[in-house]
């Protein structure tokens, strides 16, 4: 008897799984947040190059390396180190029976203080052509973490609004991506090297941005 009574329990649950209908989809939102932050630059970026134009091939190639080798010893003496010193190019060709030799240098300057005493220094050579100073931010990972937060603050509130207005509520966070960060530099400016008087020069702030994708339940 208890196995007859077994086998219809059995039964009805089977046929009462076949009307359960289907789970109804779970609501959702999809928003995007956006934090942004200006951030006191850090280093600066200085370009110089250096050109000669002579009938003598060797005569350019030697004006050329005697100017970048005195450049390059004064930089040092500044204090900026091998690493933050970078050749960019090198070249030598004949253009109308005259060979003209070029060599140029990216500088990092980490102690952006001596933004203006580098300037000084480089346009002080006379074959130098001088840009900069390109100021930016060299670590970004403590404007990163707080951009962020803010970021999903700001997905938030955006949804939470949509939410309301919809007559719903908003909850928990399915996924958060992050779309990307990035800072927005300034530009490099060209400075002449027959400037006499001292270059004036203020670092300020690049402007950081955070930008994520959340995706959120409605209930």
């Amino acid at each position: 008897m208890k196995i007859i009574f077994g086998l219809i329990f059995l039964l009805a649950a089977l046929v009462g799984s076949w009307f359960t209908p289907w789970s109804q989809p779970r609501a959702m939102i999809t928003v995007t947040g956006e934090a942004k932050q200006a951030v006191a630059n850090q280093i600066a970026n200085f370009n110089v190059s250096v050109t000669q134009t002579n009938k003598d091939k060797q005569v350019a190639v030697e004006a050329v390396n005697q100017e970048m080798d005195k450049i390059i010893k004064t930089v040092k003496e500044l204090g900026i180190e091998a690493k933050d010193i970078t050749t960019q190019n090198v070249s030598v060709f004949e253009i109308k029976k005259q060979w003209q030799a070029s060599n140029s240098l990216e500088i990092i300057l980490r102690n952006i203080d001596q933004a203006q005493a580098l300037a000084d220094l480089l346009q002080g050579f006379p074959l130098a052509q001088v840009s900069g100073p390109g100021f930016s931010v060299d670590d970004t990972n403590a404007a990163d973490a707080d951009l962020l937060t803010e970021a999903v603050a700001d997905a938030r509130e955006k949804a939470a609004k949509v939410a309301a207005a919809s007559g719903r509520k908003l909850g928990k966070v399915i996924t958060v991506s992050e779309t990307g960060s990035y800072p927005i530099y300034r530009g490099l400016e060209a400075a002449s090297s027959r400037d006499a008087v001292s270059t004036p020069i203020e670092p300020g702030s690049s402007q950081m941005s955070q930008i994520v994708t959340v995706v959120f339940e409605l209930k």
